[in-house]
């Protein structure tokens, strides 16, 4: 938590409160320098008090740490509207999701248009697609809840969530959409975790649909005084996730939750660095630098990415790396 608030307290670092204005944010200009000098470049992230906002004021102290007096304008912003910003050049930076940053290359899913000028620079963590059911509930694997059409009471997310969406992805692969499962019974719901955590207690829902990491702290605090489990998802489905909308095979490893035993096969998006195309390659560069160099530092600073290394920076990455990105990388070893 000291920490934490120590981050927060970064006096390089500029929180923009408010979507206002946003938009008119003014990227970095003219050609900088592979030297030492700092930089003074813009970054959107999520919500002021969520991990992304953490992981920004992380990146501010590694920029300066190996080069002093950069500054980092942090604005609120979210995965899908980021992606759109980065590539129409409206910030330096932006965190957004390797499935959302794929689907936006493409114009593909939730993106009616090519949004080609975004590119990555680091991927973080993995948030695994979690389907957990009460005990009580008739069925153990999602091919199941599909073919025996149940109806059952779900909260999928908030709605423009990747939760909501790799729901809508997966159900997809067979054929349905969320209006055929509410056809069929289901009450579906949307909302965050404090409201998943709250929905389990009243007896709202019975099931969730979320994906975030593994363990998960809100899913432990349901098991509490909740009995749930996992649902087991078709492999082919997972495949078919991750060849169309850009989700990468993962598991939730057995130990992970004590009311689940045994690997889970399922798919992940990754919290990702992502940068305009039209940054200069030299600031690009600095940044994927400076997390590299500063790595140790950058693992302290939430636990979701306690276990990211240099070779995981480049996980899960399904849009073109930055040139100046893929330059540090090449000189690193990082990449061939």
């Amino acid at each position: 938590m000291k920490r934490i608030k120590k981050l927060l307290c970064i006096g390089l670092c500029v929180l923009l409160i408010g979507a206002a204005g946003c938009s008119n944010v003014e990227p970095s200009q003219g050609e900088a320098e592979f030297d030492e000098s700092p930089v003074s470049v813009s970054m959107y992230q999520g919500t002021s008090e969520g991990l992304w906002y953490v992981l920004a004021t992380g990146f501010t102290e590694c920029l300066n740490k190996s080069y002093p007096g950069s500054v980092i304008q942090i604005m609120p912003g979210g995965s899908s509207a980021n992606a759109v910003r980065l590539s129409t050049n409206e910030a330096d930076f932006g965190m957004t999701h390797t499935s959302t940053s794929f689907e936006a290359f493409k114009g593909i899913g939730q993106f009616t248009e090519k949004a080609e000028n975004v590119r990555a620079i680091a991927s973080m963590y993995p948030s695994v697609a979690q389907f957990v059911v009460r005990d009580n509930v008739s069925f153990s694997t999602f091919d199941e809840f599909i073919e025996n059409k149940t109806a059952v009471k779900i909260n999928i997310g908030q709605v423009g969530s990747g939760s909501y969406y790799m729901f809508q992805r997966m159900l997809e692969y067979y054929g349905y959409t969320i209006e055929d499962a509410e056809g069929w019974g289901c009450s579906v719901s949307y909302g965050g975790f404090g409201d998943i955590v709250d929905m389990f207690s009243s007896g709202a829902i019975d099931a969730c649909y979320v994906t975030t990491s593994a363990p998960n702290t809100e899913l432990n605090q349901i098991s509490t005084n909740n009995d749930i489990r996992l649902v087991s998802f078709n492999t082919d489905a997972l495949d078919f996730m991750c060849e169309n909308y850009g989700y990468g095979r993962n598991f939730i490893y057995d130990g992970s939750y004590e009311f689940a035993s045994g690997d889970f096969d399922t798919c992940a998006t990754y919290s990702m660095l992502g940068a305009s195309a039209a940054l200069d390659d030299a600031i690009a560069y600095k940044m994927t630098k400076a997390i590299v160099e500063n790595i140790e530092y950058l693992k302290t600073v939430h636990g979701a990415i306690r276990n990211i290394t240099t070779d995981t920076l480049v996980q899960g990455i399904t849009i073109p790396l930055h040139p100046g990105a893929e330059k540090y990388y090449r000189e690193a070893g990082i990449i061939d």
